[in-house]
């Protein structure tokens, strides 16, 4: 699709972006937990939902495409990226996001009084064994203020570092996968594989590609 010609819901973005986390393989959201009735005896649990018949660990994305991916949504969350999350060295973990605005089209913005901002604000963020979607916006299309700092992406960072004290996430982002590839340091001031020949001051660790695309 070309971009910002169609949109989707949190659930659809939250699946599509846990299927690149989870290295492609196919995901089947639960939207019900379970059902009880008034005396609290179980009607349907989310477990029912693997008595179904599917294919079980489908694979829908190359693995190594997923993980170029989220080295692309790694750089969103550092230095420079959209929503740079400073934190101290000894609190920060592996994590990725993506930013996303749509913006308020000229006869809209007329329909509210003129008002200027944005319609919608989103952001995906992506931990070890976890993908959360987070939206802001309004029902009726009516725009809001924009923020230096994606205001999505401020609620997930929030809501992330209270499940932090509560929760050990796993210390790798992308999981361990087979295939044709390599893993290099990059060096971004020449966009060259990372060598002690060259006085680097910023380099990407572990940057995956496909085995002969390397820089």
């Amino acid at each position: 699709l070309a971009l910002g010609s169609g949109e989707l819901t949190p659930m659809e973005l939250a699946t599509i972006y846990a299927t690149i986390a989870g290295g492609g393989k196919k995901i089947y959201p639960k939207k019900i937990l379970r059902i009880l009735n008034k005396d609290s005896n179980k009607l349907f649990d989310s477990n029912d939902f693997n008595k179904l018949p599917k294919s079980e660990n489908e694979q829908i994305f190359d693995p190594i495409t997923c993980a170029m991916t989220i080295n692309l949504m790694e750089a969103v969350v550092s230095d420079g990226g959209t929503m740079n999350v400073k934190l101290p060295q000894e609190q920060m973990f592996p994590m990725a996001g993506k930013t996303g605005t749509v913006q308020i089209p000229l006869e809209i913005s007329r329909k509210w009084g003129n008002l200027k901002g944005i319609r919608d604000s989103w952001f995906v963020g992506i931990l070890p064994s976890n993908t959360m979607v987070v939206w802001i916006g309004n029902d009726y299309g009516a725009p809001f203020p924009v923020t230096k700092k994606s205001i999505s992406g401020m609620v997930w960072l929030n809501t992330i570092l209270q499940l932090k004290n509560k929760f050990d996430f796993e210390k790798e982002l992308i999981p361990l996968f087979e295939g044709n590839f390599v893993k290099v340091d990059v060096c971004l001031d020449n966009e060259k594989i990372d060598t002690p020949d060259f006085s680097c001051k910023k380099i990407l660790r572990e940057q995956y590609y496909f085995r002969g695309n390397e820089p």
